[in-house]
């Protein structure tokens, strides 16, 4: 019987070595979750943004106003290309 008690006492130290050893890991991941989720929450507005430049891009109004407007449009629209291929 005093075998068995130490092989369930060791085993209760390998088992909490081993909740030691995973818990950065259980971090990393919640982090790389919330990055994630940042991220995509980012390229979502990016999206948005994206779509009103390029619809404003192609209104009546836009060409109305002149070359600088429409130069502005195209620099910003290309803007959000650029930040979300980084």
């Amino acid at each position: 019987m005093t075998t068995q008690k130490a092989s369930l006492a060791a085993i209760e130290d390998v088992r909490r070595e081993l909740e030691d050893v995973a818990a950065p890991p259980r971090g990393w991941k919640d982090a790389l979750a919330a990055e994630a989720k940042r991220t995509a929450e980012v390229l979502d507005e990016l999206a948005r943004a994206r779509r009103v430049w390029s619809e404003t891009r192609g209104r009546p109004e836009t060409a109305a106003a002149g070359d600088m407007v429409a130069r502005r449009v195209e620099s910003s629209v290309q803007a959000l290309d650029e930040a979300v291929a980084r």
